[in-house]
């Protein structure tokens, strides 16, 4: 009997600590996604409210010029390749000219000299190749994980100028996990800890969550003047189910 009574009492007080908190639906993750060179806006592929998958290109440059540039700069490797291996050359036929004492300390130090340059600028050839490489791939914007496209500002024919800041043309969000929200009071804040289990309600469903984060900040404050933190709580998406931020849901967590 009292073993019974042991466990009734242990599970009420499992359910007096148990808390429902009204809360709203966020994403769990979203950018703002730009371009970090400047050109006119050839295409731009999604719109509003489409699903990508990651690495699926969203806006592309008119990249012509930074094509010629990649052409250009594969010439000027190859003519400094070619001057390096003939500095090469030059070099082992002035140190066997110099082991015959054929030749002189100085002239050999000018083979060396030339060999030396004609090597650096090789070297320099292909870092202006990467580099143009690197300037094609930043004139387009791919998505950085798969997600829901929130907003477009881009549009073809659209003039990008980067200066100090790049300009937000694709806002992305993650929809595969998302979050719910809700300010707690320091009394509770304080007996959460990330990590734990909980759950949400939302369209009717009850889905598996966890908390993610207890804020160490006030975000507002109650009626009575008291702080209030944020509580994050992350969940998975159900398949099916449509999801938009600012929709009401209730956390249950247990303590």
């Amino acid at each position: 009997m009292k073993r019974i009574l042991l466990v009734l009492a242990t599970l009420l007080m499992h359910t007096a600590a148990a808390e429902e908190l009204n809360a709203t639906l966020d994403w769990s993750q979203r950018v703002g996604l730009g371009l970090t060179v400047s050109g006119v806006i050839a295409d731009v592929a999604v719109k509003p409210g489409q699903r990508v998958e990651k690495g699926q290109l969203l806006v592309t440059l008119d990249d012509s010029h930074l094509r010629a540039r990649i052409v250009r700069a594969e010439a000027e490797l190859e003519e400094a390749r070619q001057n390096r291996d003939e500095g090469a050359r030059e070099l082992e036929r002035a140190t066997e000219l110099y082991d015959r004492t054929v030749l002189s300390d100085h002239d050999l130090q000018l083979a060396q000299i030339g060999e030396a340059r004609a090597k650096a600028t090789w070297h320099k050839a292909r870092a202006d190749l990467a580099e143009a490489r690197i300037l094609l791939r930043q004139s387009r914007i791919e998505a950085p994980f798969s997600g829901l496209v929130i907003h477009v500002a881009a549009q073809p024919g659209q003039a990008v100028i980067n200066g100090l800041r790049a300009e937000t043309l694709i806002e992305l969000a993650r929809d595969d996990r998302l979050v719910a929200r809700a300010a707690i009071g320091a009394e509770l804040a304080a007996r959460l800890e990330s990590g734990a289990g909980a759950s949400v309600e939302l369209s009717g469903q009850r889905l598996e969550a966890r908390i993610d984060r207890v804020g160490l900040e006030p975000v507002e404050t109650a009626g009575n003047g008291a702080p209030l933190y944020e509580l994050r709580v992350v969940f998975d998406r159900p398949e099916g189910l449509s999801a938009r931020t600012g929709l009401p849901l209730v956390i249950r967590t247990l303590e």
